[in-house]
């Protein structure tokens, strides 16, 4: 197929296409799609969907990903994710990850979560958080976190809290953090 053809397939005819034939789609391919064929990928089409070609797609098209396709993302596929795909993601998508998509998310792809989706965070998200990940929270970051986000963090991410976030914390924070 051009990328001509692709972004002519039917989504009809897009949701026939067998694993393989999904995982032979060049790069090229793939960014061509529109967000209507995007949303009309079947879960287990993302699933196959490698690294590369996760890479490759616009960030409305990562934008139009339903949530049950974030879901099922694996590590390889998550880290895969640009800066600017990381801050295309919806408040809805962030908030399906779950802990072990959290843990895959780099320390770049933390510093680009948007305040407005750090803040649908859950706290079992929030303690899936490697102390490196909550040292490359950005002080703004920091700050727009909420009290009871604050007292999901355990011992270990409270004492790697670098001086310029813990400065950025308000009473009440300070007053939940259990460095237990």
């Amino acid at each position: 197929f051009t990328t001509d053809q692709v972004a002519k397939l039917e989504t009809t005819d897009l949701a026939l296409l067998a694993d393989t034939q999904i995982q032979a789609l060049t790069t090229a391919q793939v960014a061509a799609f529109t967000t209507n064929q995007i949303q009309a990928l079947t879960t287990a089409q993302v699933d196959k969907l490698s690294a590369v070609q996760i890479k490759a797609l616009t960030t409305a098209q990562i934008s139009g990903f339903e949530t049950t396709d974030i879901k099922v993302l694996d590590d390889t596929q998550i880290k895969a994710l640009t800066s600017s795909q990381i801050k295309a993601l919806t408040t809805a998508q962030i908030h399906v990850l779950d802990e072990t998509q959290i843990k895959s998310l780099t320390t770049v792809q933390i510093a680009n979560l948007e305040t407005t989706d750090l803040a649908v965070l859950e706290t079992t998200q929030i303690q899936a958080l490697t102390t490196t990940q909550v040292v490359a929270l950005t002080t703004t970051q920091i700050q727009e976190l909420s009290t009871v986000q604050i007292h999901a963090l355990d011992a270990t991410q409270v004492k790697s809290l670098t001086a310029a976030q813990v400065a950025k914390l308000e009473t009440t924070d300070l007053v939940a953090l259990d460095t237990t």
